[in-house]
């Protein structure tokens, strides 16, 4: 009986090679294990910059697990803070786009000598969609007087703190009335107020 070509075991392989290949082939375990040793002994370069910083700038070791640990706990409140920043200055754009309008691309001489843009209003869908917008409220939960627990001061002083701060909307009566009505719950406000 003759052996196939395919099945003719390579010179020097013995059978416990031939099992493990075979075992490898059907199982992937070789696959996990480099994946796993990949991840434990990265090899990429970026690795290597705390090495070059131990070694080049005699940078102590402690000083960089104390840096990254501050830096775990500082860089997410300084990234809150510069986002809330951010919103505020987008509400307050808004809020000047309302009062003042869009700038055109004219420039005109005022009375007194100096120059100023021209700017045309908002139309009434635009300061429409800058006005009905959902506005949280600080939360105000447990704060009755016969409780005798408040259980949810640090809650209502943590709200106060997080949605404290917004830039109110200019808006006429009329305006505030109108606004309400959309964003009121079914039920919530009678019809005479839609037509009013």
């Amino acid at each position: 009986m003759a052996v196939s070509e395919e099945r003719r075991p390579a010179r020097g392989e013995g059978r416990g090679e031939r099992l493990a290949s075979a075992l490898d082939q059907r199982l992937p375990v070789s696959a996990a294990g480099k994946e796993f040793l990949r991840k434990s002994f990265p090899d990429h370069w970026s690795f290597l910059l705390g090495e070059w910083a131990l070694y080049s700038l005699l940078v102590p070791v402690e000083l960089l697990t104390r840096s990254f640990r501050t830096a775990l706990f500082v860089l997410p409140f300084l990234t809150y803070h510069a986002t809330k920043r951010a919103c505020l200055g987008l509400q307050a754009a808004d809020r000047r786009r309302l009062l003042d309008g869009e700038t055109t691309a004219e420039v005109r001489r005022t009375a007194g000598g100096g120059y100023e843009e021209a700017h045309t209003l908002l139309s009434r869908e635009e300061a429409y969609r800058i006005l009905v917008r959902d506005t949280p409220r600080p939360c105000a939960e447990g704060t009755e007087a016969w409780r005798w627990f408040h259980r949810h001061r640090l809650r209502n002083a943590l709200s106060r703190w997080y949605f404290g701060k917004s830039v109110e909307m200019p808006a006429t009566a009329w305006q505030r009335r109108r606004v309400a009505f959309v964003r009121a719950a079914p039920g919530e406000v009678s019809e005479g107020a839609e037509k009013s």
